[in-house]
């Protein structure tokens, strides 16, 4: 979709959901060990996006205190369903594990949220059958550590939302066609049938989206004849690690699929793993997506933030690592600076005291990249985590 901008979210934020509820899109992202987490972002017309809030507010809720650099909060899943917001989560190295969040308004506030026993993989979905059963499906991945030991394919099973337990014995889907890391399970239903988008090749170069469906949501499920679907290596293209799509409707009625992807820099991508778009086309009852074509915005990326502003540092935008800003910052210790306490060493330490900032709001009238702060004030860092470990 060239008309959109993409990256649709710059900066660092991977492993995009996203539902539309009343003509209103809400997308969240990973967030990993940074606090505040699982960012919200608000748009009605898919091109100008405004974070509103974070799911995750507390250490309380997501157990971070001790998750080394790389693990904490991965993919969740942001869904509506009887007017309640729904967001499921895996905390890779936190004892929380797979837990699901609640809120009437996604601006918050959100529950403590509810821990589902049984599911102990990663990238959990959750999605409702005709008759109103919910079913989490997600990634059997299993780890010593951070260390990944074994990886058994998409899972799945009917959940009780109020109790937090797994109604059966988890069954396996359907787990790609062969290549790495089978995960980022997504379902949906479309004129009869139900499709389970995957990804899979790991989360590098090799990234890619296969999508299979089914009669019903537990399947059995065959995939498409042209999987993956969308793999943009050894393409050439700027656009490239392209994965973890999720499906939702565009204003003007056509299907999208958000993804991560990163933009190409020699070996490496400075601005990390981003939220991008693309188009989709249905062909004899398959979605066969459009690649992924760069297309970014036009105006100046830059932010500025005046500290001599008390409320400087409640823009939802600011994170720290394992602790909120508030934790490690302050604007009323030096009027009109931001001054954050260096009480745990520098930035190799288990737990820095750093503030700083993923992306901003997108949009003509704002301009997010560097953060340029007012005449003797406090410059805060940007943050570029690329990838989750392991």
């Amino acid at each position: 979709m060239s008309e959109l901008p993409n990256p649709l979210i710059p900066g660092f934020n991977p492993d995009p959901s996203c539902v539309l509820v009343n003509g209103t899109y809400y997308l969240i992202t990973s967030s990993f060990e940074y606090l505040p987490g699982i960012p919200i972002h608000r748009s009605t017309d898919f091109v100008d996006w405004k974070q509103i809030g974070n799911v995750v507010t507390r250490e309380e809720q997501v157990g971070l205190a001790r998750t080394p650099s790389g693990a904490g909060v991965w993919a969740p899943t942001i869904r509506h369903h009887d007017g309640l917001f729904h967001v499921i989560v895996s905390m890779a190295a936190s004892s929380r594990s797979c837990v699901v969040f609640t809120a009437a308004d996604p601006a918050g506030p959100w529950s403590d949220g509810l821990s589902i026993a049984g599911v102990n993989g990663i990238d959990p979905d959750l999605a409702w059958d005709e008759a109103g059963a919910a079913y989490v499906t997600w990634s059997d991945l299993k780890f010593e550590g951070t260390a990944v030991v074994a990886h058994r394919g998409i899972l799945q099973s009917r959940v009780d939302l109020t109790s937090g337990t797994l109604l059966e014995v988890p069954r396996p889907l359907w787990s790609g066609t062969g290549l790495i890391a089978p995960e980022a399970p997504h379902l949906y239903k479309r004129d009869g049938h139900w499709y389970l988008l995957i990804a899979e090749g790991g989360t590098g170069w090799a990234h890619a989206v296969s999508v299979a469906r089914g009669p019903t949501i537990e399947g059995p499920f065959e995939g498409a004849p042209g999987n993956p679907v969308l793999r943009p290596s050894g393409t050439g293209s700027p656009v490239t690690c392209v994965g973890h799509a999720d499906l939702v409707r565009a204003p003007d009625g056509r299907d999208v699929l958000v993804l991560l992807a990163t933009r190409k820099a020699g070996e490496h991508s400075p601005l990390g793993r981003e939220t991008f778009v693309t188009g989709l086309e249905w062909i004899d009852g398959w979605p066969i997506p459009a690649p992924v074509v760069l297309n970014p915005r036009p105006e100046d990326l830059e932010e500025h933030f005046d500290f001599a502003d008390g409320s400087a540092l409640a823009d939802p935008g600011w994170i720290s690592v394992g602790r909120t800003p508030h934790d490690v910052a302050s604007l009323g210790e030096k009027p009109g600076y931001l001054t954050i306490r260096a009480e745990h060493g520098g930035l190799d330490a288990f737990r820095p005291d750093f503030v700083g900032r993923a992306s901003a709001t997108t949009g003509a009238s704002s301009r997010p990249a560097s953060t340029r702060p007012r005449a003797g004030a406090a410059s805060a860092c940007a943050t570029t985590r690329s990838s989750r470990s392991p």
